[in-house]
This record gives structure tokens, sequence and C-alpha cells, in this order.
């Protein structure tokens, strides 16, 4: 018997906001459409050309996909906050599942959504690679204290066996998702992908490892003697984890939400940064 300790809080679904969300597209696609009516019968465009109807007719249609998706496709979860772990229950299978805090592996979190200026509002953990993602979208109530409280807890719970296993020379690898920054800079594909991809496509990744000595990347190797400080920043659509040397050049970049348990990268980056312990074992 897992001893869940005492329930904190409980997060469902605000299908209010919701209902408010698909009002306000629904009004917006009857709005392009009567535009598109007018610049077929009256003199608003004077010579509407055959592109500027394609253009607003591919609007219409990426709207509808994204209603679409966000509304029929998107798995819908209630959660059950807990001392020690998480209750969930899936509303398509109407199965309920304990997860400890512990087991907890991987974290992804991403943004999602009709979202202009691509603010992470998406997270996604699983206990391992073999398992379903259990969702949490902002559209949960305090959607945000859930997701900060289950990364603290993984940083707690994995941080300590991450650095453990540093220590005594082992490497921990993370999944970087290949082509991520691609996607962001087209917004309406992202969010189509990002609602997606969780699934059903298989995420195409590639191996970050990160030992004591090293972070070992697809393209070069990089001594953790030489990071001096890292910083997360707001580029565009997304937020980039950059590493510096001491001169204030840039040693690595990548984008956060390509990066698989990224709060826990940046947390043993940031330790072995300020102790310097792990990298000095022999």
């Amino acid at each position: 018997m897992i001893d869940e300790g005492k329930i904190i809080s409980r997060h469902e679904f605000k299908r209010d906001n919701a209902w408010l969300t698909i009002s306000a597209i629904t009004l917006l696609l009857f709005l392009i459409f009567l535009i598109l009516i007018s610049s077929l019968t009256d003199s608003i465009f004077p010579i509407p050309s055959v592109l500027s109807i394609l253009f607003v007719i591919i609007i219409a249609i990426s709207l509808s996909m994204i209603v679409y998706f966000h509304v029929n496709n998107n798995r819908k979860f209630t959660y059950f906050l807990y001392e020690r772990g998480v209750r969930i229950f899936d509303h398509d299978s109407g199965n309920v599942f304990f997860t400890p805090f512990n087991k907890i592996q991987y974290i992804h979190k991403y943004q999602t959504g009709i979202n202009p200026n691509g603010k992470i509002n998406t997270m996604a953990f699983r206990t391992s690679k073999n398992k379903h993602w259990n969702i949490i979208v902002n559209n949960i109530n305090n959607a945000y204290p859930l997701i900060n409280t289950i990364i603290h807890h993984q940083i707690i719970h994995i941080g300590i066996i991450s650095l453990n296993n540093l220590s005594l020379g082992q490497c921990v690898v993370f999944d970087l998702i290949k082509n991520n920054n691609y996607w962001l800079n087209f917004p309406i594909l992202s969010d189509l992908l990002n609602l997606m991809k969780l699934r059903w496509l298989q995420m195409d990744t590639v191996p970050l490892s990160l030992s004591a000595h090293t972070l070992v990347t697809i393209d070069r190797i990089i001594c953790i003697e030489d990071i001096f400080r890292i910083e997360i920043a707001r580029e565009k659509r997304h937020d980039k984890i950059r590493l510096f040397d001491k001169d204030g050049n840039i040693l690595f970049s990548l984008d956060y939400s390509a990066l698989i348990n990224a709060d826990l990268f940046i947390a043993l980056i940031e330790h072995m940064i300020q102790n310097r312990i792990p990298a000095y074992y022999e």
C-alpha cells in the first residue's frame, strides 16, 4: 500500500474558460468568413486576387484545426496533489492511478494552443519512456502551482540521484528534441505540432550527455570547468538556455522547450558551477 500522505489540492479542467476560448475563436472564424464573402461581392477589395482568397481560407482552416485538436484530441486529466505524489484521473480511459514524486523521471515543458507570444504554458510528465505522458495545460485550475510543485520534487528526488551518479563518474543523459527551433519559427505550425506530438508523434531526439567533467552535445564537447554561468533568456517566441565562459562567450545554446527535464539540467549545471564538487572528482 502506497503512503500518499495528506491531500493538498485538486486541479481539474476549467470548462468555462474553454468555452469562452472556443466562442472567441468561432467569432473570429465568422468574421473571416464575412471578409471572404465581402471580397467576392462588394468593393472592399476592388480586385480580389486568388492568393488573397486562398490566404484567408488557409487561416480559417488552420484555426479550425487548432480548435478541433484542442477540444477533441487533448487528453483530459484531473489531478489530486498529495504530500508524496499526484493522483491522476484519466477522463479518456476512466483509470485512476497514483504517481509518487520519486518515480517521475521525465518532464517536458512547452507551449501549445493559440499562444502568440510563445509563452510556455503546458507540462507533461511520465515515469518511464514506455509510459504515456500526463499533460497539464494552463486550462486546469491552478495549473502553474501544480507544475512548479512537480518540478520541485523531481529536482529534489532525481536531482540527488543524478548528483550521486555524477560523483561516481557516471553520465546523466538528457533527451534533446531535434528541429524544435525550426517549428517554433512558424506559429500556426508549432501550435498544431505541439497539440499532436505527445499524443501521436514519436519525438525525434538526440542525447545530451552530462558527466562530472564534460557536457557532450551532438557537435562538440564542453569542459565543465569552462562553464562560468548559465542563463535563461527570451529570444523571439521561445526561451533559450545558454552556457557562458568567464569571458562572456557562449559555449552552448539550446531551446528550453526542446530539452526533456530542462529544469533538472539547469539545476545540475548551477550546482556544478557553484560547488565544483562533481567536476573535480577523481
